[in-house]
């Protein structure tokens, strides 16, 4: 069972998805993140973009802005591979660090919201039970402290989603 399990995250059929609280409003209202995550090489405890041959592992992340605000925007995101921290990395290397994080915090120019966590929740899981062939899938609802910080974070922006509009390119 648990090779048949490892198999499926390798094969990248288990359906993953996130949502995450990121700073400012990403260009585009869908994007893809393609780039290969290894060990970063002076900070042996860390994850980091690293293009050379041989030096990461691809690493792919479908992203979409649920909504927008000044300032932040709510995303969901859709991993297709699972490298550690891929999801902050990623983010990050698009522009946008996720609300909390504290190491990876790249191409980001602005203040940076603080946070005491990196707001990131794992809302979905699913994938074929390798033994009885069937589709299972766990949600798990926006934890308390994420809703929390959505709602104080909306208060202070003082804009409905549908003033803001994406930055133009």
């Amino acid at each position: 069972t648990h090779a048949k399990l490892a198999k499926l995250f390798h094969d990248r059929e288990v359906k993953k998805q996130y949502f995450a609280i990121v700073q400012g409003n990403p260009v585009r209202d869908r994007d893809v993140v393609d780039e290969p995550i290894g060990t970063h090489p002076r900070v042996r405890e860390q994850m980091a973009i690293r293009r050379g041959p041989g030096e990461g592992k691809p690493a792919l992340t479908l992203y979409e802005v649920v909504e927008r605000f000044r300032g932040f925007a709510v995303v969901q995101c859709k991993p297709k591979s699972g490298r550690t921290h891929q999801i902050r990395i990623h983010l990050s290397e698009a522009g946008h660090p996720i609300v909390g994080e504290k190491v990876y915090i790249r191409n980001f120019i602005g203040p940076l919201i603080p946070g005491y966590r990196v707001m990131l929740h794992a809302a979905e899981l699913g994938f074929i039970h390798p033994k009885s062939d069937e589709a299972v899938s766990w949600t798990q609802p926006l934890p308390k402290d994420f809703k929390q910080r959505l709602k104080s974070l909306q208060l202070r922006s003082k804009a409905s989603p549908k003033q803001v509009k994406p930055a133009q390119q």
